[in-house]
């Protein structure tokens, strides 16, 4: 995959040959990982790869709920955010050991990456339901102007891709999981 001059193929350009029993679930995993895609990432989207797929009213609630949360977060108003977020919501960053929990660290959370990357930017390039769960492949990129909680911060640009986990109950997200690739960012934003 992705060798001796091939093209690479999008997430889901892979999942519809595993689907169609043109790959397998390792050359599914090696293609991802072609694609700077995590582990833990990964190991989501093949579990996550068999068929089962939200009516399409639940699909069309999920996006539309994602899209006003993608509009509130690039607008950065991190107050307006915190609505769509369970008051016991976990966010998980695989830039921090441990779990963001509730809206007050979530909204700390956010409030410092506002501050810390004034020019963000965020391209969603796939969006897939999987039961009550939305699958998000995105490419972030930015300049580092100030520390993020502790980290970068010395005015370098980054871009990297990535795949969120969102879980909802009663159309608040009670899970935020990020997956990418912290080495690849940490080598742009520190040097």
């Amino acid at each position: 995959m992705g060798t001796n001059g091939e093209t690479s193929k999008t997430i889901h350009e892979l999942l519809d040959e595993l689907r169609a029993g043109h790959i397998s679930r390792r050359h599914l995993l090696e293609g991802l990982a072609a694609l700077g895609i995590t582990g833990a990432a990964a190991a989501l989207i093949v579990a996550h790869s068999q068929p089962h797929h939200a009516a399409p009213r639940e699909e069309r609630m999920h996006f539309q709920l994602h899209d006003q949360h993608i509009a509130k977060q690039t607008a950065g108003n991190t107050n307006n955010m915190m609505s769509d977020y369970a008051d016991d919501a976990i966010v998980e960053d695989p830039l921090f050991a441990q779990p963001f929990v509730g809206k007050d660290a979530i909204a700390r959370r956010y409030a410092a990456e506002v501050a810390s990357v004034p020019d963000r930017s965020l391209t969603i390039t796939n969006r897939v339901v999987q039961g009550d769960q939305l699958v998000v492949e995105w490419v972030a990129s930015g300049t580092h102007a100030a520390p993020f909680l502790g980290i970068g911060g010395n005015g370098k640009r980054y871009t990297i891709n990535g795949v969120t986990i969102v879980s909802r109950r009663n159309g608040k997200i009670v899970r935020e999981s990020h997956f990418f690739d912290t080495e690849a960012l940490l080598r742009q934003i520190e040097g």
